[in-house]
């Protein structure tokens, strides 16, 4: 029996559960950068805490980087996961407008959405399947839900798009942008190590939720 957010989830014993953690950019491409802060860098602290959190509560975690060097994001941090046996995929960045100084503000997660000018290149075959579809669905409402509930961020609320790393992965996926870099009152929020283990607790509540809700189908 696993406590997560004042609730029970029970995961059965007879498998194993596994999380393949996505830290956004990395090496060459440090996403938004801002004030002296790097995207590729919240993102890994994010991400290194989110696994911290997971083997907590017993699942095992795979990551697409755990330094600072380049992986390729058209296909490769997808191929990494298709060849595991990961239950879902989450990716990990933080958000810019790219209009130089904003008012945007809040958190918002994305799943899979189909679009036929970007065809999939390593994933014909599952990347509109409705069972990863649905599981999707169900993993960016729970984690948003958490995400908004544990920080009291503006919720954005849950969107789709058809980013690579949700297109060319096999299994269930998100993107979670977690704060505006470009917002100078959000950055200062977004770049403290303390948040980020507030943005990992509410991720990891988010997954165990998820599981809590597929397996109990």
């Amino acid at each position: 029996m696993t406590a997560v957010g004042g609730t029970s989830v029970e995961l059965p014993s007879t498998r194993s559960y596994t999380v393949y953690i996505d830290p956004g950019h990395g090496g060459r491409d440090s996403g938004a950068s801002y004030g002296g802060v790097h995207e590729k860098n919240l993102a890994l602290s994010v991400s290194n805490k989110l696994r911290e959190n997971l083997l907590q509560y017993g699942i095992n975690v795979l990551m697409t980087r755990t330094g600072d060097y380049d992986v390729d994001f058209k296909t490769e941090r997808s191929r990494m996961t298709n060849a595991s046996n990961a239950d879902l995929f989450i990716s990990v960045h933080f958000n810019a407008t790219g209009a130089g100084v904003s008012n945007s503000t809040g958190i918002e997660t994305y799943w899979y959405q189909y679009d036929p000018e970007y065809q999939p290149k390593i994933n014909k075959e599952m990347h509109n399947n409705p069972t990863r579809l649905a599981e999707s669905e169900i993993l960016a409402n729970k984690v948003q839900e958490s995400l908004i509930k544990e920080t009291g961020a503006v919720n954005r609320g849950v969107r789709r798009e058809t980013f690579a790393v949700l297109r060319e992965t096999a299994i269930p996926a998100i993107l979670v942008e977690l704060g505006f870099m470009d917002n100078p009152s959000e950055l200062q929020v977004i770049k403290q190590d303390s948040y980020h283990t507030r943005l990992a607790k509410a991720l990891a509540q988010g997954v165990m939720n998820w599981y809590g809700a597929v397996e109990g189908k």
